[in-house]
């Protein structure tokens, strides 16, 4: 192998280890752009899911509030009726005591 053939197998070698050394560089800016795509990704898909669980959060306070102005309602509605009837047991005790 004389020095000429050398100097070419280095230039060829030196070609290979250039094309390798850009790619590297291709792929590492190819992975930052994609780093780069996800993380805009994921904000994303957290604001998106930040205002659905905020209106979910609206949606049960809402369904709450009724809840309270039913057991509200049916618990000043058992009152009643028990005063109603205790008052009614009053007014017969005293007119069948009234009666004697």
């Amino acid at each position: 192998m004389d020095g000429h053939d050398h100097d070419r197998e280095l230039g060829l070698l030196q070609a290979r280890m250039d094309g390798l050394v850009d790619a590297f560089r291709d792929f590492r800016q190819e992975a930052r752009e994609g780093h780069e795509e996800v993380k805009g990704l994921i904000g994303k898909l957290s604001a998106d899911m930040g205002a659905r669980l905020e209106d979910h959060d609206t949606r049960l306070r809402g369904l709450e509030r009724w809840r309270a102005w039913v057991l509200g309602g049916v618990a000043a509605i058992s009152a009643a009726w028990m005063f109603s009837a205790q008052l009614a047991g009053l007014i017969g005790r005293f007119l069948v005591g009234n009666g004697k």
